[in-house]
Protein backbone atom coordinates (compact mmCIF):
# COMPACT_ATOMS: atom_id res chain seq x y z
CA UNK A 1 0.00 0.00 0.00
CA UNK A 2 1.30 3.44 -0.96
CA UNK A 3 1.75 5.76 2.01
CA UNK A 4 0.57 9.20 0.88
CA UNK A 5 1.23 12.44 2.68
CA UNK A 6 -2.35 13.68 3.13
CA UNK A 7 -4.17 15.75 2.07
CA UNK A 8 -4.00 14.90 -1.64
CA UNK A 9 -6.13 15.90 -4.63
CA UNK A 10 -8.00 13.32 -6.71
CA UNK A 11 -9.86 13.93 -9.96
CA UNK A 12 -10.93 12.14 -13.16
CA UNK A 13 -8.13 11.89 -15.71
CA UNK A 14 -10.38 13.47 -18.36
CA UNK A 15 -11.91 16.76 -17.23
CA UNK A 16 -15.60 16.55 -16.33
CA UNK A 17 -16.53 20.14 -15.32
CA UNK A 18 -14.96 19.74 -11.87
CA UNK A 19 -17.18 16.72 -11.17
CA UNK A 20 -15.60 14.24 -8.73
CA UNK A 21 -12.70 16.52 -7.85
CA UNK A 22 -12.01 15.79 -4.20
CA UNK A 23 -9.63 16.82 -1.45
CA UNK A 24 -8.68 13.50 0.17
CA UNK A 25 -7.59 13.73 3.79
CA UNK A 26 -7.18 10.08 4.81
CA UNK A 27 -6.64 6.58 3.51
CA UNK A 28 -10.27 5.77 4.29
CA UNK A 29 -11.47 8.66 2.13
CA UNK A 30 -9.18 7.53 -0.68
CA UNK A 31 -10.61 4.00 -0.44
CA UNK A 32 -14.15 5.37 -0.64
CA UNK A 33 -13.22 7.55 -3.62
CA UNK A 34 -11.61 4.60 -5.41
CA UNK A 35 -14.69 2.44 -4.90
CA UNK A 36 -16.99 5.20 -6.17
CA UNK A 37 -15.01 6.01 -9.33
CA UNK A 38 -15.97 4.22 -12.52
CA UNK A 39 -13.31 5.88 -14.70
CA UNK A 40 -9.54 6.37 -14.53
CA UNK A 41 -8.48 9.06 -12.09
CA UNK A 42 -5.26 10.76 -11.08
CA UNK A 43 -3.81 11.71 -7.70
CA UNK A 44 -1.81 14.88 -7.20
CA UNK A 45 -0.16 16.70 -4.38
CA UNK A 46 -2.71 19.01 -2.76
CA UNK A 47 -1.22 22.50 -3.08
CA UNK A 48 -2.24 24.59 -0.11
CA UNK A 49 -1.37 28.06 -1.42
CA UNK A 50 -4.36 30.40 -0.96
CA UNK A 51 -4.60 31.77 -4.51
CA UNK A 52 -5.31 29.94 -7.77
CA UNK A 53 -4.81 31.88 -10.98
CA UNK A 54 -4.89 31.21 -14.71
CA UNK A 55 -2.52 32.88 -17.16
CA UNK A 56 -3.23 32.92 -20.90
CA UNK A 57 0.07 33.13 -22.78
CA UNK A 58 1.37 32.92 -26.35
CA UNK A 59 4.78 33.19 -28.01
CA UNK A 60 5.61 33.17 -31.73
CA UNK A 61 8.22 30.65 -32.94
CA UNK A 62 11.73 32.07 -32.94
CA UNK A 63 10.86 34.92 -30.58
CA UNK A 64 12.42 35.15 -27.13
CA UNK A 65 9.48 36.96 -25.54
CA UNK A 66 5.80 36.19 -25.61
CA UNK A 67 2.60 37.92 -24.54
CA UNK A 68 0.15 37.51 -21.67
CA UNK A 69 -3.35 38.16 -22.97
CA UNK A 70 -5.32 37.24 -19.87
CA UNK A 71 -4.80 36.91 -16.12
CA UNK A 72 -7.61 35.78 -13.81
CA UNK A 73 -8.05 34.71 -10.19
CA UNK A 74 -10.36 31.84 -9.30
CA UNK A 75 -12.54 32.04 -6.20
CA UNK A 76 -14.09 29.08 -4.40
CA UNK A 77 -17.81 28.53 -3.93
CA UNK A 78 -18.12 29.46 -0.26
CA UNK A 79 -20.58 30.83 2.30
CA UNK A 80 -19.91 33.43 5.00
CA UNK A 81 -21.32 32.99 8.50
CA UNK A 82 -23.48 35.56 10.33
CA UNK A 83 -23.22 34.06 13.84
CA UNK A 84 -26.85 32.83 13.76
CA UNK A 85 -27.47 30.63 10.71
CA UNK A 86 -26.58 26.96 10.38
CA UNK A 87 -24.52 25.74 7.46
CA UNK A 88 -27.70 24.10 6.12
CA UNK A 89 -29.56 27.44 6.02
CA UNK A 90 -26.57 29.25 4.50
CA UNK A 91 -26.45 26.72 1.67
CA UNK A 92 -30.21 26.79 1.08
CA UNK A 93 -30.27 30.60 0.96
CA UNK A 94 -27.17 31.07 -1.19
CA UNK A 95 -28.20 31.86 -4.77
CA UNK A 96 -24.92 30.73 -6.34
CA UNK A 97 -25.29 27.30 -4.72
CA UNK A 98 -28.87 26.63 -5.82
CA UNK A 99 -27.99 24.36 -8.73
CA UNK A 100 -25.78 22.22 -6.44
CA UNK A 101 -27.97 22.21 -3.33
CA UNK A 102 -28.63 18.46 -3.12
CA UNK A 103 -25.00 17.59 -3.75
CA UNK A 104 -23.69 20.09 -1.19
CA UNK A 105 -26.15 19.01 1.51
CA UNK A 106 -25.04 15.42 1.01
CA UNK A 107 -21.34 16.26 0.90
CA UNK A 108 -21.43 18.32 4.14
CA UNK A 109 -24.08 16.25 5.92
CA UNK A 110 -22.10 15.91 9.16
CA UNK A 111 -21.67 19.69 9.48
CA UNK A 112 -25.09 20.98 8.41
CA UNK A 113 -26.20 21.90 11.95
CA UNK A 114 -23.01 23.84 12.72
CA UNK A 115 -23.42 27.60 13.18
CA UNK A 116 -20.69 29.62 11.49
CA UNK A 117 -19.27 32.56 13.37
CA UNK A 118 -19.80 36.03 11.97
CA UNK A 119 -17.58 36.56 8.88
CA UNK A 120 -16.31 32.96 9.09
CA UNK A 121 -15.93 31.45 5.60
CA UNK A 122 -16.73 27.85 4.72
CA UNK A 123 -15.63 26.41 1.37
CA UNK A 124 -18.41 24.37 -0.18
CA UNK A 125 -16.44 22.98 -3.14
CA UNK A 126 -12.69 22.51 -3.60
CA UNK A 127 -13.11 22.55 -7.39
CA UNK A 128 -12.24 26.00 -8.73
CA UNK A 129 -14.52 25.70 -11.73
CA UNK A 130 -17.44 27.81 -12.94
CA UNK A 131 -19.65 24.75 -13.28
CA UNK A 132 -18.97 23.97 -9.59
CA UNK A 133 -19.91 27.47 -8.48
CA UNK A 134 -16.47 29.08 -8.69
CA UNK A 135 -16.02 32.68 -9.79
CA UNK A 136 -13.43 34.37 -12.02
CA UNK A 137 -11.89 37.75 -11.16
CA UNK A 138 -10.07 39.77 -13.83
CA UNK A 139 -6.43 40.52 -12.92
CA UNK A 140 -5.33 42.08 -16.21
CA UNK A 141 -4.23 45.20 -14.33
CA UNK A 142 -1.48 43.06 -12.75
CA UNK A 143 0.09 42.14 -16.11
CA UNK A 144 3.55 43.71 -16.39
CA UNK A 145 7.07 42.90 -17.59
CA UNK A 146 7.93 41.16 -14.32
CA UNK A 147 5.02 38.73 -14.68
CA UNK A 148 5.79 38.17 -18.37
CA UNK A 149 9.41 37.22 -17.60
CA UNK A 150 8.15 34.36 -15.39
CA UNK A 151 6.16 32.80 -18.22
CA UNK A 152 8.75 33.50 -20.91
CA UNK A 153 11.17 31.42 -18.85
CA UNK A 154 8.62 28.64 -18.29
CA UNK A 155 7.60 28.52 -21.96
CA UNK A 156 11.18 28.02 -23.15
CA UNK A 157 11.64 25.11 -20.75
CA UNK A 158 8.52 23.35 -22.04
CA UNK A 159 8.36 24.43 -25.74
CA UNK A 160 4.99 25.98 -24.87
CA UNK A 161 3.68 28.38 -27.55
CA UNK A 162 0.17 29.17 -26.47
CA UNK A 163 -2.39 28.11 -23.95
CA UNK A 164 -3.29 28.44 -20.30
CA UNK A 165 -1.24 27.94 -17.15
CA UNK A 166 -3.19 27.02 -14.00
CA UNK A 167 -1.15 27.98 -10.94
CA UNK A 168 -1.46 28.16 -7.16
CA UNK A 169 0.60 30.78 -5.37
CA UNK A 170 0.97 32.50 -2.01
CA UNK A 171 0.38 35.94 -3.59
CA UNK A 172 0.56 37.75 -6.93
CA UNK A 173 3.74 39.52 -5.80
CA UNK A 174 5.37 36.20 -4.89
CA UNK A 175 4.49 34.79 -8.31
CA UNK A 176 6.13 37.77 -10.01
CA UNK A 177 9.26 37.14 -7.92
CA UNK A 178 9.23 33.44 -8.94
CA UNK A 179 8.59 32.38 -5.34
CA UNK A 180 6.00 30.22 -3.58
CA UNK A 181 4.02 28.98 -6.59
CA UNK A 182 3.22 25.63 -8.13
CA UNK A 183 1.98 24.80 -11.64
CA UNK A 184 -1.11 22.61 -11.50
CA UNK A 185 -1.22 22.10 -15.26
CA UNK A 186 -0.77 23.87 -18.55
CA UNK A 187 -3.14 23.41 -21.45
CA UNK A 188 -3.25 23.85 -25.16
CA UNK A 189 0.18 24.13 -26.77
CA UNK A 190 -0.02 24.41 -30.58
CA UNK A 191 2.61 23.46 -33.15
CA UNK A 192 2.70 26.66 -35.25
CA UNK A 193 4.50 25.26 -38.29
CA UNK A 194 2.34 22.12 -38.34
CA UNK A 195 -0.81 24.23 -38.42
CA UNK A 196 -2.20 25.43 -41.74
CA UNK A 197 -4.86 27.51 -43.45
CA UNK A 198 -6.48 26.76 -46.80
CA UNK A 199 -9.26 28.51 -48.68
CA UNK A 200 -11.27 28.23 -51.90
CA UNK A 201 -12.52 31.58 -53.15
CA UNK A 202 -14.22 33.19 -56.12
CA UNK A 203 -12.74 36.68 -56.63
CA UNK A 204 -14.06 39.41 -58.92
CA UNK A 205 -12.46 42.75 -59.79
CA UNK A 206 -14.27 46.08 -60.22
CA UNK A 207 -12.40 49.09 -61.63
CA UNK A 208 -12.67 52.22 -59.49
CA UNK A 209 -10.12 54.33 -61.38
CA UNK A 210 -7.52 53.63 -64.08
CA UNK A 211 -5.20 51.48 -61.94
CA UNK A 212 -7.31 51.30 -58.80
CA UNK A 213 -9.63 48.31 -58.31
CA UNK A 214 -11.83 46.64 -55.70
CA UNK A 215 -11.27 42.90 -55.48
CA UNK A 216 -14.28 41.29 -53.85
CA UNK A 217 -15.45 37.74 -53.44
CA UNK A 218 -16.73 34.88 -51.38
CA UNK A 219 -15.37 31.52 -50.35
CA UNK A 220 -14.79 28.79 -47.80
CA UNK A 221 -11.72 28.42 -45.57
CA UNK A 222 -10.35 25.93 -43.06
CA UNK A 223 -8.18 26.70 -40.04
CA UNK A 224 -6.22 23.69 -38.81
CA UNK A 225 -4.50 24.15 -35.45
CA UNK A 226 -2.16 21.23 -34.76
CA UNK A 227 -1.30 20.67 -31.12
CA UNK A 228 2.29 20.24 -29.99
CA UNK A 229 1.23 17.27 -27.84
CA UNK A 230 -0.05 14.45 -30.09
CA UNK A 231 -2.10 12.89 -27.28
CA UNK A 232 -3.86 16.12 -26.27
CA UNK A 233 -7.64 15.95 -25.96
CA UNK A 234 -9.76 19.07 -26.18
CA UNK A 235 -13.11 19.30 -24.43
CA UNK A 236 -15.23 21.96 -22.74
CA UNK A 237 -17.27 22.57 -19.64
CA UNK A 238 -19.39 25.48 -18.47
CA UNK A 239 -16.24 27.39 -17.53
CA UNK A 240 -14.40 27.10 -20.83
CA UNK A 241 -12.12 24.92 -22.91
CA UNK A 242 -10.38 21.99 -21.20
CA UNK A 243 -7.20 20.26 -22.37
CA UNK A 244 -6.10 16.88 -21.04
CA UNK A 245 -3.84 13.99 -22.03
CA UNK A 246 -5.40 10.83 -23.46
CA UNK A 247 -4.10 8.01 -21.27
CA UNK A 248 -4.78 5.10 -23.62
CA UNK A 249 -1.82 2.84 -24.37
CA UNK A 250 -1.67 3.53 -28.11
CA UNK A 251 0.73 5.21 -30.55
CA UNK A 252 -0.57 8.78 -30.93
CA UNK A 253 0.17 10.45 -34.27
CA UNK A 254 -1.69 13.76 -34.38
CA UNK A 255 -4.12 15.95 -32.46
CA UNK A 256 -5.69 19.05 -33.99
CA UNK A 257 -8.61 21.49 -34.00
CA UNK A 258 -10.26 22.41 -37.31
CA UNK A 259 -12.69 25.28 -37.91
CA UNK A 260 -14.53 25.93 -41.18
CA UNK A 261 -15.79 29.37 -42.23
CA UNK A 262 -17.69 30.94 -45.10
CA UNK A 263 -16.06 34.29 -45.92
CA UNK A 264 -16.42 37.55 -47.78
CA UNK A 265 -13.56 39.94 -48.62
CA UNK A 266 -13.33 43.44 -50.06
CA UNK A 267 -9.76 44.48 -50.86
CA UNK A 268 -8.89 47.76 -52.63
CA UNK A 269 -5.95 47.07 -54.96
CA UNK A 270 -3.54 49.18 -56.96
CA UNK A 271 -2.50 47.25 -60.10
CA UNK A 272 0.28 49.04 -61.94
CA UNK A 273 -0.59 47.11 -65.10
CA UNK A 274 -4.21 48.26 -65.00
CA UNK A 275 -5.63 44.81 -65.81
CA UNK A 276 -9.42 44.75 -65.74
CA UNK A 277 -9.43 41.11 -64.63
CA UNK A 278 -7.45 39.64 -61.73
CA UNK A 279 -4.44 37.68 -63.07
CA UNK A 280 -4.82 33.99 -62.12
CA UNK A 281 -3.12 30.82 -63.33
CA UNK A 282 -6.40 28.90 -63.71
CA UNK A 283 -7.95 31.55 -65.99
CA UNK A 284 -4.88 31.97 -68.17
CA UNK A 285 -4.55 35.63 -67.08
CA UNK A 286 -0.89 35.70 -65.99
CA UNK A 287 -0.19 39.42 -66.22
CA UNK A 288 3.26 40.99 -65.92
CA UNK A 289 2.78 43.77 -63.39
CA UNK A 290 3.09 44.47 -59.68
CA UNK A 291 0.04 45.03 -57.47
CA UNK A 292 -0.66 45.66 -53.81
CA UNK A 293 -3.81 45.91 -51.72
CA UNK A 294 -5.17 45.91 -48.18
CA UNK A 295 -8.74 45.56 -47.00
CA UNK A 296 -11.23 43.86 -44.66
CA UNK A 297 -12.67 40.38 -44.59
CA UNK A 298 -15.24 38.59 -42.45
CA UNK A 299 -16.29 35.01 -41.97
CA UNK A 300 -18.89 32.91 -40.17
CA UNK A 301 -18.10 29.54 -38.60
CA UNK A 302 -20.14 26.69 -40.09
CA UNK A 303 -18.33 23.75 -38.48
CA UNK A 304 -15.54 22.87 -36.04
CA UNK A 305 -14.15 19.63 -34.70
CA UNK A 306 -11.19 18.03 -32.99
CA UNK A 307 -9.37 15.12 -34.57
CA UNK A 308 -7.18 12.58 -32.80
CA UNK A 309 -5.16 10.13 -34.93
CA UNK A 310 -3.45 7.09 -33.41
CA UNK A 311 -2.33 3.53 -34.15
CA UNK A 312 -3.50 0.55 -32.16
CA UNK A 313 -2.43 -3.02 -32.96
CA UNK A 314 -1.04 -1.79 -36.27
CA UNK A 315 -4.32 -0.18 -37.40
CA UNK A 316 -4.73 3.56 -37.81
CA UNK A 317 -7.74 5.16 -36.12
CA UNK A 318 -9.23 8.64 -36.46
CA UNK A 319 -11.59 10.09 -33.86
CA UNK A 320 -13.56 13.26 -34.65
CA UNK A 321 -15.69 15.20 -32.20
CA UNK A 322 -17.78 18.03 -33.63
CA UNK A 323 -18.46 20.89 -31.23
CA UNK A 324 -18.25 24.69 -31.03
CA UNK A 325 -15.54 24.57 -28.30
CA UNK A 326 -16.47 28.20 -27.52
CA UNK A 327 -14.95 29.36 -30.82
CA UNK A 328 -16.29 32.73 -31.87
CA UNK A 329 -18.81 32.25 -34.66
CA UNK A 330 -17.70 35.46 -36.35
CA UNK A 331 -14.18 36.23 -37.49
CA UNK A 332 -13.09 39.50 -39.07
CA UNK A 333 -9.80 41.15 -39.83
CA UNK A 334 -7.48 42.78 -42.34
CA UNK A 335 -5.81 41.26 -45.37
CA UNK A 336 -2.61 42.49 -47.02
CA UNK A 337 -1.77 41.08 -50.43
CA UNK A 338 1.17 41.70 -52.73
CA UNK A 339 1.31 40.14 -56.18
CA UNK A 340 3.14 39.82 -59.46
CA UNK A 341 2.07 37.87 -62.48
CA UNK A 342 -0.50 35.24 -61.52
CA UNK A 343 0.65 34.83 -57.91
CA UNK A 344 -0.20 36.80 -54.77
CA UNK A 345 1.38 36.63 -51.32
CA UNK A 346 -1.24 37.30 -48.63
CA UNK A 347 -1.26 37.98 -44.88
CA UNK A 348 -4.48 37.68 -42.85
CA UNK A 349 -4.84 38.91 -39.27
CA UNK A 350 -8.06 38.24 -37.34
CA UNK A 351 -8.85 41.30 -35.26
CA UNK A 352 -11.22 39.43 -32.94
CA UNK A 353 -10.15 36.56 -30.72
CA UNK A 354 -10.40 32.89 -31.67
CA UNK A 355 -12.35 31.94 -28.51
CA UNK A 356 -15.24 33.62 -26.73
CA UNK A 357 -14.24 35.93 -23.86
CA UNK A 358 -12.91 34.05 -20.79
CA UNK A 359 -13.67 30.67 -22.40
CA UNK A 360 -10.26 29.83 -23.84
CA UNK A 361 -6.79 31.18 -24.67
CA UNK A 362 -7.00 34.83 -25.69
CA UNK A 363 -5.53 34.57 -29.18
CA UNK A 364 -5.77 36.18 -32.60
CA UNK A 365 -5.28 34.02 -35.68
CA UNK A 366 -2.61 35.01 -38.20
CA UNK A 367 -2.13 33.26 -41.53
CA UNK A 368 -0.11 33.81 -44.66
CA UNK A 369 0.40 32.02 -47.95
CA UNK A 370 0.05 32.14 -51.71
CA UNK A 371 -2.94 32.47 -54.02
CA UNK A 372 -2.96 31.41 -57.67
Amino acid sequence: MVDFDYPIAAKPDVGQMGLMFRKIESHQQLKQYHEAMKVDYIIQEFIDYPLEVSVFYYRLPGEANGHITGFIRKEYLQVIGDGRSTLRNLILNYQRAQFLTAELLSKHQSKLDNILKEDESFILSDALNLSRGGRLVNLNHEIDQQLLSVFDELSHHTNFYYGRYDIKCSSIEALKQKKNFSILEFNGSVRPWGSWFVGINSIERTRIARKFFLEWGFGVSWYNFKFENDKLRMAKDAGGVIFSNDQRDVDFIKSKLTATYINASFVPVIDFGGHSRKPMIFTGMNGDSFRIGVGPYAGYRIDSYTKLVFKEDGDKHRERDHDSYYLNNLRYGLRLQVGFGATDLFFNYDMNEVFATNKGPQLHSFSFGLTF
